[in-house]
């Protein structure tokens, strides 16, 4: 009986320690797709620039979606920002960079990821 308890307990450990493991990989993974689908948006948004048109807010509240370019005729209207995996959001526009967050913007937490318009080179924080 105490053989079978013991067992128990490590089963218990080992699971636990494998939970706290998966649930971290679960945060990259969300901070990798959300990088890819802003990286998506640089070639646009360096056309727009190079255009003459402004670089559009990506709309923090519903994750992307909001129109990316304004004032450039030859950016068509229907690109827009990519939409960012649950529960990531962009953060509002800083310079040439393009910030996201999946936990919360401006909290301090680290966790600001950005890509660079210019170089489409992406940081990102985990």
């Amino acid at each position: 009986m105490i053989e079978i308890l013991v067992v128990l307990t490590i089963i218990g450990i080992l699971s636990a320690i494998l939970f706290v493991s998966l649930g971290n990989q679960r945060q990259k993974s969300r901070v990798t797709a959300a990088a890819a689908s802003v990286k998506s948006a640089m070639a646009p948004a360096l056309s727009c620039i190079s255009l003459d048109g402004t670089i559009n807010q990506p709309g923090t509240a519903e994750g992307g979606g909001n129109q990316l370019c304004l004032n450039s005729p030859q950016v068509p209207a229907e690109t827009t920002w990519s939409k960012l995996p649950n529960p990531c959001n962009y953060c509002p526009l800083a310079g040439d960079n393009v910030e996201f967050n999946c936990i919360s913007c401006g909290s301090g937490d680290g966790g600001n990821s950005f890509c660079n318009i210019k170089s489409g080179q992406c940081e990102m924080h985990n």
